[in-house]
This record gives structure tokens, sequence and C-alpha cells, in this order.
């Protein structure tokens, strides 16, 4: 079974190499994700400020 040169150790060590690097994607993803959110959540705030000062400043 070992006539490719890759031995079953070395086909585990790989499987759980690729394992972590999708782990990290995973957590890169999520923490993108988060950020993304306040971001919009900070637009969001801001432009209902403007809107909200703008619909005040023309109804007086």
């Amino acid at each position: 079974m070992q006539s490719h040169g890759f031995s079953k150790d070395d086909y585990i060590l790989t499987l759980k190499k690729q394992l972590e690097d999708q782990k990290k994607q995973y957590e890169q993803v999520i923490s993108s994700k988060d950020e993304t959110i306040s971001s919009l959540k900070e637009t969001i705030a801001t432009s209902q400020k403007s809107y909200d000062d703008y619909e005040g400043s023309i109804s007086c």
C-alpha cells in the first residue's frame, strides 16, 4: 500500500492540516461577518440621524 510513498499517517496528517485550515477560514469569515454587521449598523444609524435631522428641519 506504500507504493506511492504516501503512508496512512501522512494522509491523516494532511487531512488534519486541511481541517485546521478550514476551521481558521471559518473563524475569519465569522469575524468578518460580525465586523460587517457592526459597520452596517453604524451606517444605518448615521443615515437615520441624518434623515431625522433633515425631516425635523423642513417641518419647522
